[in-house]
């Protein structure tokens, strides 16, 4: 085992939960949970590249991949250095939803990290994702490109699950998590999660702190509301989609979003597209192109 702390690692598709889950993991005496990092994934890129670069023969009389996993775990775990310092924590949990397209490489080339997939229904990711890029639009500005519709969306989710659902597969350090669980049965969930990881569950998890440090960045007030970073775990926005999308919407998300069989739960799939639902599923993807996205934030639409 690696002499280097104990990382905790919680990825999944934009708008899945994922903020919840590190708020809960925060709140743990051990765990030092601070904002998003964003980079996990460009290190693990780095990474794979090195390992090409030694597959190819061009590096492999200067390094073995032995050396480059070595080295990866040293430069990611030593970012976090003086933050597990400052505030007296032995645990790291980095949060960032493209986690969930890395976890294979992170428990390859990290002994001791653990990563924890949040699942969650398609159509409320979608619904969220919605409202998420109408802010922006209502701001005259254009919103990141994997929520710029409803065909964005689907496609942010497919490959999110693909790749998480295949590291949780793969390794046994990758935990896959409901959403709707969580919010349902917190203390079960969260017991789960803690035996997984090898710490022991602390009752103030399910009642987990605010979280302070995310309306400091100008993006921020997109994505998150000072009430619901102080929001205690409420099942209460599990059927909003409903409001939020329209029919057609819901029908796209529900035929166009992979199903898998840790997935079943959410009946995706049922229904084949038909031409009806891909002349619109086009219509979607049309309407995330930046031609378009320039239009509705000039107009607001």
């Amino acid at each position: 085992m690696s002499e280097h702390p104990k990382q905790l690692f919680v990825g999944g598709a934009h708008r899945s939960g994922t903020t919840l889950v590190q708020r809960i993991m925060g709140s743990h005496s051990q765990i030092y949970a601070g904002r998003e990092f964003d980079f996990t994934k460009d290190i693990t890129t780095l990474r794979n590249r090195l390992h090409s670069g030694h597959a190819s023969g061009r590096i492999a009389d200067l390094v073995t991949t032995d050396d480059i996993d070595r080295a990866v775990e040293s430069f990611t775990t030593a970012l976090f250095e003086r933050s597990l310092r400052e505030h007296r924590k032995t645990v790291l949990c980095e949060k960032t939803p493209s986690n969930a397209l890395v976890m294979a490489e992170l428990c390859e080339c990290m002994p001791n990290a653990y990563c924890i997939l949040v699942l969650r229904d398609p159509r409320a990711i979608a619904g969220s994702m919605k409202e998420v890029a109408n802010k922006y639009f209502a701001e005259g500005l254009r919103p990141p490109p994997f929520c710029a519709s409803v065909a964005a969306s689907i496609n942010d989710i497919n490959e999110t699950w693909e790749k998480g659902l295949a590291a949780v597969q793969k390794h046994e350090r990758v935990k896959a998590i409901f959403y709707e669980d969580l919010v349902d049965n917190p203390e079960r969930v969260v017991r789960d999660i803690c035996q997984f990881v090898g710490l022991d569950y602390q009752p103030s998890m399910v009642q987990p702190a605010p979280l302070e440090d995310r309306q400091n960045h100008v993006s921020d007030q997109f994505w998150y509301t000072k009430e619901a970073l102080k929001k205690p775990i409420s099942d209460d926005s599990l059927e909003k989609y409903k409001q939020v999308l329209s029919p057609t919407e819901i029908a796209l998300v529900e035929r166009f979003v992979i199903s898998y069989p840790q997935t079943e739960r959410y009946g995706l799939g049922a229904q084949s597209p038909s031409a009806l639902d891909r002349c619109a599923m086009l219509w979607h993807r049309l309407r995330a192109s930046k031609v378009i996205q320039k239009i509705r934030a000039k107009f607001r639409w």
